[in-house]
Parts: structure tokens; C-alpha cells; sequence
């Protein structure tokens, strides 16, 4: 038997959303996205700045490793006429114990 009137229409009515429907649901859904996205920022920070930490805390390390292979020698910063490239040679004579005197002429 066939559904008449008001019955069919509330029947057609209950197989989708109305758009007002879908669009309050993408607002809904917008407005947390909006109240997540701050805290999403800290959280990203925060992991940088721990990053740094963590490549800080591994530079002191190696640096305290390298001094108490060499006598408690601290390890050389800047030195006058040595560039980047010559730094590895530079550090492995010092480890040799060639003074900077030698290495500069």
C-alpha cells in the first residue's frame, strides 16, 4: 500500500541532509579547526626549541669528549690564517701536539 501525503513527504525527506544541515556541520567542523590550530603552533615550537636543546646538549658532549682525549685542552675556536677547510688538518695536528707557532708558518 502506498504511502500518501504527509507520510511519503517525510519519508523523501529522511534519505539526505538539507544544505543548511551540511553547511552547519562545515561550520561546526571550521570553528574547532580554528581553536586547534594555535595550540598545533605552540606544539611545533616547542619541538623546535627542544630540537636545539637536544643539538646543544650533543655539541657539549662531543666538545667534552674532545678535551678529555687531549689533556683537558679546550677545544680552539677562531684561529688566525686557518679557514674552514683547513680545520680538520688543523685540529688533527693540534691532537698531535704540533703548536701553533708550526702551524701559522
Amino acid at each position: 500500500m502506498p504511502l500518501a501525503g504527509k507520510a511519503q513527504r517525510l519519508v523523501e525527506r529522511e534519505a539526505g541532509f538539507t544544505l543548511i544541515e551540511l553547511l552547519v556541520v562545515i561550520a561546526i567542523i571550521a570553528i574547532l579547526a580554528a581553536l586547534l590550530l594555535p595550540s598545533l603552533q605552540r606544539a611545533r615550537e616547542r619541538a623546535l626549541a627542544i630540537h636545539c636543546i637536544s643539538n646543544l646538549h650533543q655539541i657539549m658532549l662531543a666538545m667534552s669528549s674532545w678535551a678529555l682525549d687531549h689533556d683537558n685542552a679546550v677545544l680552539p675556536g677562531y684561529t688566525q690564517g686557518i679557514s674552514g677547510a683547513q680545520w680538520p688538518a688543523y685540529l688533527h695536528a693540534t691532537s698531535e701536539g704540533i703548536p701553533d707557532s708550526e702551524l701559522n708558518s
